[in-house]
């Protein structure tokens, strides 16, 4: 998909893609409660982020991040006009998923219709919106804070990581205050700052990342290995609660997912053939895949187990999610062309060439370039 600016960076829907299948892998494999996979470690444990691949929503933080990063850098940005862009973007697919989600509710458990309706309102400021819309409150979070970080961050590059700091101290005064540390490294912008401030460095060090084919493989085993270990230990629900293990968990997959996009986004040039496309094509749906999969693939886990009794295994369940996937693909393309893309036409610019060249552009940037 074309960003606000113009310009296409086929890269970055490629990542998008991968981002969407994690997400949607998880919840076929795994469920709520493991099932038709129950969780732990597969046979093999080197494809560990994919077994918890709840990992995908920190890779589209981490992608927001460095999108608005390569957007804005060198621009002076007219605010209104931003959060006009973003409201447009988000809006008219998130309020069709909460419609369809209160019909749901209005039919199945009419009682809850109140409660359904507040949590509504209550999603602007909680992780209480549906079908992994709470991600979107996040977001909205991360938007009010980008109008201070990115002028801070050009008077005063360091300062960057001032925010990476004060993320880790909640969590680690949540931690030590016995308070549900998980709670709020996943579900809000306590733990999801990282992503975006570690996304925003990658653009800014772009230019060293660029074509490290040796650093992005051993940062990769790293990674890797962690969450070999993490599975080990139950993964994403047998950690919930005041587990120090989150503490870490944001930063460490920030720290992977910025280097990738911004290693992936600079180092390759795509040609326009058709299994790039296909992955372009993806990434443009990613969207609506994220929230409209909630809806059918739960059931569509429980259809597959009957005729493949194998899934018990998570290599299998996974194999199996990509056929599943392919068959959400072309309807959330078809979400993407009737839902989004009629109210993208109504986007303004909001970018304009800076009158002086910022801190960064004189080279006071976090890396040299």
């Amino acid at each position: 998909m074309r960003a606000s600016d113009g310009n296409y960076y086929p890269g970055l829907d490629h990542v998008r893609a991968l981002a969407a299948f994690l997400v949607f892998g998880w919840h076929f494999t795994h469920g709520f409660n493991g099932f038709p996979a129950p969780f732990g470690p597969g046979v093999l444990p080197v494809l560990a982020p994919f077994n918890e691949g709840h990992c995908g929503v920190a890779l589209f933080m981490c992608l927001s991040g460095y999108l608005f990063a390569k957007i804005l850098d060198g621009k002076r940005v007219a605010w209104h006009r931003f959060y006009w862009n973003r409201i447009l973007r988000l809006a008219p697919l998130l309020i069709v998923v909460c419609a369809i989600r209160g019909a749901l509710v209005s039919q199945n458990q009419p009682t809850e219709l109140t409660n359904y309706a507040n949590s509504l309102l209550r999603g602007f400021v909680e992780p209480t919106w549906p079908n992994g819309a709470w991600s979107i409150t996040v977001e909205i979070h991360f938007y009010l804070l980008l109008w201070i970080i990115i002028p801070l961050m050009r008077r005063w590059p360091p300062s960057l990581f001032g925010f990476l700091a004060l993320g880790l101290g909640t969590r680690l005064l949540i931690y030590a205050a016995g308070g549900d540390v998980a709670h709020y490294a996943y579900w809000t912008i306590i733990g999801r700052i990282d992503q975006f401030v570690l996304g925003i460095a990658a653009w800014e060090c772009r230019d060293i990342l660029k074509g490290r084919h040796v650093w992005i493989g051993i940062v990769g085993v790293a990674y890797f290995s962690f969450y070999q270990w993490f599975v080990s230990i139950g993964g994403y629900y047998a950690t919930q609660g005041n587990q120090p293990v989150w503490i870490a968990v944001p930063t460490l997959d920030a720290a992977f997912f910025s280097f990738l996009v911004a290693y992936y986004d600079n180092t390759f040039a795509f040609r326009r053939v058709w299994y790039w496309r296909l992955l372009e094509l993806i990434g443009t749906a990613s969207y609506s895949i994220y929230l409209l999969h909630t809806f059918v693939v739960f059931h569509m886990a429980v259809v597959v187990e009957k005729y493949l009794p194998g899934m018990a295994t998570w290599e299998v369940a996974e194999a199996a999610s990509l056929a599943a996937f392919a068959i959400i693909v072309p309807i959330s393309w078809l979400s993407y062309r009737l839902v989004e893309m009629p109210f993208l036409g109504f986007r303004i610019k909001y970018t304009l060439e800076q009158r002086a060249q910022s801190g960064i552009a004189r080279g006071s940037s976090l890396c040299a370039r």
